[in-house]
């Protein structure tokens, strides 16, 4: 059996983003003596291919000088294309169908390191967030929250009921326009420490130097 050079090979191209072989370069190849719309349409049905999955018809240069129908083509998978040539039985199919299994091999060894590095930095994003996350958690848990009672309780400050009333929407408003977290409960909201703080120095500095 001659061996052919792979040059003289039905040549693997892009089609859509993906790794085809014309219909009409392999049927050449092949050698056969069925007319190219007959051939491809009974290997069609003998190897159960399926449109949009194994094959994708194409008008191969629509516009023709001369007039007449465009020419149609079909790009087909490597697999596609490999079970062609296993059912002519010819020394060209096994060459060609061998040259398939090359390239395919040869993909996977392309894909595989891709796959793989797809999959690390997954992890690392992944990574990443967690990492995020348990940062703004601490963040969060990081300032002591308490009632104004209880900071003044804690402070020694003495602060009437009517003034801590008022302190208390001043301290949420401030946390509000600042997107500063707090809870509000039956008996009064419960504020970050630091929050309580900066509103008293700036409307209510009176009570820390009293």
């Amino acid at each position: 059996m001659k061996k052919i050079k792979e040059e003289n090979l039905p040549q693997i191209l892009e089609y859509n983003g993906k790794k085809a072989v014309s219909a009409k370069e392999v049927h050449a190849f092949l050698e056969t003596r069925t007319r190219f719309n007959d051939w491809i349409s009974i290997r069609i049905q003998q190897c159960n291919l399926k449109e949009n999955r194994d094959f994708v018809r194409f008008t191969e240069n629509p516009a023709k000088p001369q007039g007449g129908r465009p020419s149609a083509d079909y790009a087909l998978t490597l697999g596609a294309a490999k079970e062609l040539c296993m059912v002519e039985f010819s020394d060209r199919g096994k060459q060609a169908r061998e040259y398939f299994i090359k390239c395919e091999e040869e993909l996977k060894d392309i894909v595989t390191p891709l796959s793989a590095l797809e999959n690390i930095l997954g992890v690392l994003k992944s990574h990443d967030k967690r990492l995020s996350d348990l940062e703004n958690k601490q963040t969060s848990n990081s300032t002591q929250k308490m009632t104004l009672r209880e900071y003044f309780i804690a402070t020694g400050i003495l602060v009437s009921t009517h003034t801590i009333r008022g302190i208390g929407r001043a301290v949420k408003t401030y946390c509000i326009s600042n997107s500063i977290d707090f809870t509000t409960q039956v008996n009064g909201g419960c504020y970050p420490e630091d929050a309580i703080k900066r509103v008293l120095d700036i409307r209510y500095s009176y009570l820390l130097t009293a």
